[in-house]
């Protein structure tokens, strides 16, 4: 849903496209984030913090390199609808390809193995002492 965002305003080349494009980009990327937070504390809640630290970062670097890219794509392409164009063809590459890790990781690490290891019953056993599970 996210990429479709990212790429409606190829679609439609209208202030409507624009509209429909940053709810279908927006919207999930919200979610994605509440979700994946709420799976890090539960996957790895002696490590949560860090894990969701690591997160921020990644993000925040994408926030810095993203409109960087953009400017100079706009100011290099021989139009700046050109740069445009190109900068939403690489977001939307880009996310295809978090969409190809996230498959690849789930056949690699499936959530199971995760649950079965030792530091999940540790964790799960320490949270069960702070009264915190039942």
């Amino acid at each position: 849903m996210e990429g479709a965002g990212v790429c409606g305003g190829l679609i439609v080349p209208s202030v409507t496209g624009f509209l429909i494009s940053s709810a279908l980009a927006g919207l999930p990327f919200n979610v994605i984030n509440f979700h994946a937070m709420r799976e890090v504390a539960r996957l790895r809640p002696l490590h949560a913090a860090r894990y969701m630290g690591l997160l921020t970062a990644l993000f925040s670097i994408g926030q810095i390199c993203g409109p960087f890219l953009v400017s100079t794509l706009v100011h290099v392409m021989a139009s700046e609808t050109r740069g445009l164009v190109l900068s939403l063809v690489i977001a939307g590459g880009a996310l295809l390809v978090g969409a190809g890790l996230y498959v690849l990781i789930r056949i690699l690490w499936p959530v199971e193995a995760v649950l079965g290891s030792s530091e999940m019953r540790a964790a799960l056993r320490h949270r069960r002492e702070e009264g915190r599970v039942s």
